[in-house]
């Protein structure tokens, strides 16, 4: 079994025999497009959905797929720093999900991360196990707000700590 970890800005298909994890993704947002059936997926992990790619990836897993049915969407991430650039992140998040609508992609879970954390999203293509891991820092302490199957996450997931002093 080989990891696949994407930085920014990657966008991969993913063979059998793999690990995916979107890498860290604080205010970027992490896709997986998971066919269970054949055992593959596209993922990637977008700084910008509507320039860095999104729409292309989804296309070209509609077209190795065929079925928008046959693919499970997986999405992490964006979470919001600050309130100046909130909207920014709403719209981003409009995006997504009108694009997979668009497309007729049903199956799909979203998880925005809370703000001020990161998350993970990785994915066994082999056996379907897949793991969102949401994160908060509290000074020196890394703490996790969620691990485990997103579509089994609390939406929202509830923030333990106030950052606000």
């Amino acid at each position: 079994m080989s990891l696949i970890q994407l930085k920014q800005w990657d966008i991969e298909y993913v063979p059998p025999g793999n690990v995916v994890d979107t890498g860290g993704l604080g205010p970027c947002i992490g896709v997986i497009l998971y066919n269970k059936e054949a055992h593959t997926a596209y993922a990637g992990h977008f700084l910008d959905v509507r320039m860095d790619g999104l729409e292309t990836m989804v296309k070209n897993a509609l077209s190795r797929f065929q079925d928008p049915a046959s693919l499970e969407v997986y999405v992490a991430g964006n979470s919001i720093g600050n309130e100046e650039d909130a909207e920014y992140f709403v719209n981003d998040r409009k995006f997504v999900t009108d694009l997979l609508r668009s497309h007729d992609l049903i199956n799909t879970y979203i998880r925005w991360s809370p703000p001020n954390t990161g998350a993970h999203l990785i994915l066994n293509v082999d056996s379907g196990k897949n793991e969102l891991e949401i994160l908060q820092h509290y000074g020196d302490q890394l703490i996790v707000l969620y691990r485990g199957d997103i579509r089994k996450a609390p939406d929202p997931i509830p923030v333990k700590v106030s950052l606000k002093s």
